[in-house]
Order: C-alpha cells, then structure tokens, then sequence
C-alpha cells in the first residue's frame, strides 16, 4: 500500500469516526443516563462487565433478568464487541458508558476505511458507503455490535481480494463472534471461490469456523446451548422460524402496516441483490444474506428500528453491490466481478 492510500484510507476513517462521532453525541443528548446505548445494547455492556461470569454469576448479578430472559447463552456467544469494550475499558465496569461509544466511533472509521480501500476510484464520499445502510447508523445510536461486525467483515473482504487468506479468515471469525448472521460473508466469500475454482482458498476461509465452533462449544458447557440454538430465539419470540412459513407469516400475521413496508423493502433489496449477483463479489454475499430473510418472522419486523439494525450486513452489502455496479470502470471491478 503507497503512502498516498495510507493518507487516503486515514481520512476514510477520520470521516467515518467523525460521522459516528455527530450520531454518538446527539443520542448522548437526547438519553445522558445510558450514554449511548439502549435495549440490547445495554445488554453487551452487562456481558462486558461480567465478561468471566458463569450461570450462576448472571443470575445474581442481573436483577432486571433481561440476559436471562433474553438468551443468555447467545448474549455472551456475540462476544466480539463486549470483549472490546472490556479491553478498551481496562475491565473497569464504570467505564464501560463511555468506552462503548468509543468503541462504535472506531469501527465506524474502521468500516470507512476498509469500504474505502474497497473502491480506490469512488472519490472521498464513497467512505460513508456502509452509513447509506439504514440499520448502520441506527447501531452506533443504539450502543450495538453490527457496526463492529461491518468493520470485521469490509476488511476480510479486502484482505480476500489480495489473497491474504489467513487474515481473512482470521477477521471473518471475529466478526461471526460479534454478530452469527456475519456468516454469510464467509458463505459468499466461499461460493464465490467455487464459482472461480479456487479450491485452496476456500479451504482456508473455512478454518474461521473453527475459533467459533470452540468458543460455541464453551459457552454452551458454560450457559446450556450453542449461541444460535438458544431457545430464546424459537421458544420466546417469532423472529426466527421455518424458512419462508415464516416469511408468509410476517405478513398474515403482520404487527402493523409499518411491519410490511419494512419487510417489502428488504425483500426488494433483495431481489436487487440476486439481479446483480453476476456482477461483484459484493452482490453474491448480498445474494446469500438475502437468504436469511426467508426465515425472519412476525416478530423480527415489529420494531422497525431494531428489524433494520438486525438486516445491517446484509444491507450493506446491498449498498456496495449497488456502488460497483455504477463504478463499474474502477480496478477493484476487476478483482471482485465474477466469471461469465
């Protein structure tokens, strides 16, 4: 990398932090009591401060239950952005209202920079690409782990694209660690690899689910389950069902006429995705994320705010399929436009 992208890639960042920055502030304002984080983001603060805690230890350190209640074995399984602001903090639970914010603002700059170095041509904006996602900025105002993952996954992206396997599949993991539905980078990474016959490659992207599966493992001896397989998300609520029964049932059984329009658009979204899949890389993961919309349920678009947060990859990579589509004549075309 030349001293000229270094420069270039610094100012993605600083103008992605900056961004960030203005959204972290303003909901500071709005709710100074949480700093920065509410509903579930709340709850990655919990699991920061009782990062080492067994069963018995959330139990008596949750009066309010909602790690309990709330799947506790997948609560600490996304363990990537607790784990951060645990780090960032010291461990120092006091702490943690301010260094959760800190830690959004830097995998904003983060995520900025790796879409950035993703389009070298796309000019000084095209770093503010993943906040075009709705659920992207909705993340950073509500103190949640989707804006970590992004950053996790942009750059085992660009990191694929060189053939850097390793920090690839090392960056995919963190990210699967910090929000599960990340697998569908790897997924798309990896069909995209079977489409060019590139087998040694996706080998080696296939080693990141080893670190999950081990940390999976632990949990589940430590909480009961491995973090997808919590009851909570079958037992407890209608998120997540039986692929497309539950989509038809998001709209016979619909919450509200938003709940449709929400759920009408990212089917849209989609269906864009698959049109462009033979055109980038970036639409062929879009393409498999749009797979997990056949499985969200009545209850994944009752809240609009959290049903657009949850859909925050998959969206973003919707955005940048959309973006090489339009810079088709950039070099990094080259690298990620599949055969045929």
């Amino acid at each position: 990398m030349s001293p000229g992208e270094r420069r270039r890639l610094l100012g993605a960042f600083a103008l992605g932090a900056v961004l960030a920055t203005a959204i972290v502030v303003a909901q500071w304002r709005s709710d100074p009591a949480h700093r920065t984080a509410y509903g579930d983001g709340l709850i990655y603060r919990f699991v920061a401060a009782h990062i080492g805690a067994d069963e018995a230890d959330v139990a008596r350190f949750d009066p309010d239950r909602v790690v309990i209640d709330r799947g506790t074995s997948l609560r600490y399984g996304r363990i990537g952005m607790p784990a951060l602001v645990w780090l960032v903090s010291g461990g120092k639970a006091s702490a943690m209202p301010t260094t959760q914010p800190i830690v959004l603002i830097l995998a904003a700059g983060a995520a900025s920079a790796g879409v950035a170095a993703l389009f070298p041509r796309g000019g000084p904006l095209s770093a503010l690409l993943a906040f075009l996602a709705p659920g992207f900025p909705l993340a950073i105002a509500g103190g949640y782990a989707e804006a970590v993952a992004v950053a996790f996954g942009v750059w085992a992206v660009w990191f694929a694209l060189r053939d850097r396997w390793w920090p690839s599949a090392l960056l995919l993991a963190a990210a699967i660690l910090t929000k599960e539905n990340a697998a569908v980078i790897l997924l798309g990474l990896g069909l995209w690899l079977v489409i060019k016959k590139r087998w040694h490659p996706a080998v080696i992207l296939a080693t990141s689910v080893i670190p999950v599966a081990a940390f999976w493992l632990f949990i589940a001896d430590r909480f009961g389950h491995i973090p997808p397989l919590d009851p909570y998300l079958r037992d407890a609520t209608t998120t997540i069902g039986t692929p497309v029964v539950a989509l038809i049932q998001s709209f016979t059984e619909a919450y509200s006429t938003e709940s449709i329009i929400v759920a009408l658009i990212h089917i849209v979204a989609g269906l864009v995705a698959v049109t462009l899949f033979r055109t980038s890389l970036f639409a062929v993961i879009g393409s498999v994320a749009a797979l997990q919309l056949l499985s969200v349920g009545p209850f994944g678009w009752k809240f609009i705010g959290d049903a657009t947060r949850i859909s925050t990859i998959f969206e973003v990579f919707v955005v940048l399929a959309i973006a090489a589509r339009l810079k088709s004549s950039s070099a990094i075309e080259e690298a990620v436009t599949t055969p045929g």
